[in-house]
């Protein structure tokens, strides 16, 4: 708007000029006397008329290509644009594959230099939803938009932060902008590798299953390269669904640093996975439930490559030799023989049991010295914050629906809730209490990674042994303190009960004074390549990452600057054609 009456006034001026050379250049006639009238009787009328109409379309067309010209090199756009340009708010994707692309890197640069008034909001695969729709909630309000504009910069991966994210935003406002910056080379993935328990008929051997992500653009399955120890121990070849499979000899050493490569990729940062093989046998647990019941923390530990869980009905506890499994673990408060409990009692003076409350609890049954006296509490809309737990950050809380309250008093607290309550506590030596029934709405936290790894943190807790796998942004506990972790950069970390700094994959080493340790750290699973998330919901700008006003111009309309160019030509080409016609008439 303040250029604007300055573009008028000159564009006034410039259609101005035609008429006023017009005007100015018009033939003074001097009177002449003929000795005859013949000739000039003999022009037609009408012939004059069309000889002064064509010289009005000569200047009409004249001021219409000098108008035309001017509007081009203003670059209009269309009145009809998709929004206005008053500040909003930029929500950025940090997600791994954003952080480690140096076009997305350089695009975000960009885009928030030229958009300073714009408030900025970022998320990445750690990041919690409730916390981001709060966020983005009180903006809206602290500057009082009703349907501010929101632009979203990402790579828009089909994952469960970029779906999140848009359903979030698309809840405050309907102008949504989206901009892409996608991998335009060839671009692989390692999306898993995990050993698995495969017949090869070979006891000294191990099997481990790769999977392969890939754009459009890589149609030909390339081989991966296997290095096992800091060795290329040979190559994997890939089908053309995108898996693989190697066999190879199993080193005596207890934890086997592996990690897997495809050499073809133009973008190498995402395309390595890393894997630390047990070669201990698989933590062996027994899971008390009824086949009726539906439990959260078994589809968590059938989710464990290291956990092989074994189901039985109560009724049938009796049968089983339980001093083959490293632990028991409960779903209810089950009604148990004296014999039962005694044997119970005796497996947890090694190895520990863990007890989950049920749903439904009509009498202990004989748990009270363990339990005590518990008091449910009202399930209400609102979820239970659980803030506690080792290996999840405060900003991945788990949520509940349901807990008991415990006259059972202990010190040993290892989960509890924003409110202080305990959820999770060691009521004697190796005998865990659950004071939940895991009771989640689908698509909550129940069946979320944060859970199982929250799960898989307990069991590492309670058996003592180290976890061997996280993803970037994972608290890796430290058993030992004053631990010293070497990160994969070459960093020396002096560490006390928890360990941070898991910004790069790669293999960290852990030493202290039991000895040493490596654990693999790698990108999460939705950070490979899949396919692009549909986005008909937004309206998405086409930008290289570089100009800023080709994002400007589509926000606020559709340039025009093209159409004013052809119309300034077609005047232009109509001119001549008139003075040309003129000529000949002469």
């Amino acid at each position: 708007m303040i250029f604007l009456q300055p573009l008028l006034l000159a564009l006034g001026v410039l259609i101005g000029v035609p008429f006023i050379i017009h005007l100015l250049g018009e033939r003074k006639y001097q009177a002449l006397s003929f000795s005859s009238l013949k000739f000039l009787r003999e022009i037609e009328h009408d012939s004059l008329q069309k000889l002064q109409l064509r010289q009005w379309l000569i200047l009409l067309s004249r001021a219409l290509w000098i108008s035309m010209l001017v509007l081009a090199l203003a670059q209009p756009f269309l009145s009809k644009g998709e929004g206005s340009l008053e500040p909003g708010i930029l929500i950025l994707d940090k997600s791994f594959s954003t952080r480690i692309d140096k076009n997305f890197l350089s695009g975000e640069k960009t885009l928030t230099g030229n958009f300073p008034r714009w408030d900025v909001i970022v998320y990445n695969e750690r990041a919690n939803p409730d916390s981001l729709r709060e966020e983005i909630r009180l903006n809206i309000e602290r500057n009082k938009r009703e349907t501010p504009n929101i632009i979203l910069l990402s790579d828009f991966q089909k994952n469960v932060q970029n779906e999140e994210i848009i359903e979030i935003i698309k809840a405050h406002t309907t102008r949504v902008f989206g901009i892409s910056l996608e991998k335009n080379k060839e671009n692989f993935a390692l999306s898993r590798l995990r050993l698995i328990d495969e017949s090869i008929h070979l006891e000294d051997m191990k099997s481990i299953e790769i999977q392969l992500s890939q754009n459009d653009q890589t149609p030909i399955p390339p081989a991966i390269d296997i290095n096992l120890n800091g060795t290329q121990i040979g190559r994997a070849g890939i089908n053309e669904e995108g898996y693989g499979y190697f066999h190879f000899t199993v080193p005596e050493n207890d934890h086997i640093p592996c990690f897997a490569r495809c050499t073809e990729d133009e973008y190498p940062e995402d395309n390595i996975r890393y894997l630390v093989i047990n070669n201990k046998t698989k933590t062996k647990i027994l899971c008390v439930n009824e086949t009726n019941e539906i439990n959260y923390y078994i589809k968590a530990l059938q989710a464990m490559d290291r956990v092989s869980p074994t189901m039985i009905i109560p009724q049938k506890l009796t049968s089983v030799d339980i001093d083959q499994f490293d632990m028991i673990w409960f779903s209810n408060l089950y009604f148990l023989s004296p014999n039962t409990m005694r044997a119970i009692k005796d497996f947890s003076t090694n190895k520990p049991v863990l007890i989950t409350t049920g749903k439904q609890i009509v009498h202990p049954n004989g748990w009270e010295m363990i339990t005590g006296d518990l008091v449910p509490i009202k399930q209400q809309e609102a979820y239970f914050r659980i803030k506690k737990i080792s290996g999840v950050t405060g900003n991945e809380d788990l949520r509940i629906k349901r807990y008991y309250q415990s006259s059972r008093k202990s010190e040993h607290i290892i989960w509890a809730l924003a409110s202080k309550d305990p959820l999770l506590m060691e009521t004697e030596k190796n005998i865990y209490l659950i004071l939940s029934p895991f009771h989640f709405d689908w698509n909550e936290m129940g069946l979320s990674p944060y859970f199982t790894r929250a799960i898989s943190g307990l069991i590492a807790k309670m058996l003592d042994v180290q976890e061997l796998s996280y993803d970037i942004g994972e608290t890796i506990p430290i058993k030992e303190p004053f631990s010293a972790v070497i990160a994969p950069t070459g960093e020396n970390y002096q560490v006390k009960d928890e360990f941070t700094h898991t910004g790069t994959p790669g293999f960290y080493t852990i030493e202290n004074s039991k000895g040493r340790t490596s654990v693999a750290v790698n990108i999460p699973g939705n950070e490979c390549i899949q396919d692009q998330i549909e986005n008909e919901n937004i309206y998405m700008l086409e930008w290289e990452g570089e100009n800023i006003a080709d994002i400007e111009k589509q926000i606020k309309g559709r340039n025009s600057q093209t159409l004013f160019y052809i119309l300034s030509l077609l005047f232009i080409v109509f001119e001549m054609l008139l003075l040309r016609k003129g000529e000949r008439t002469k």
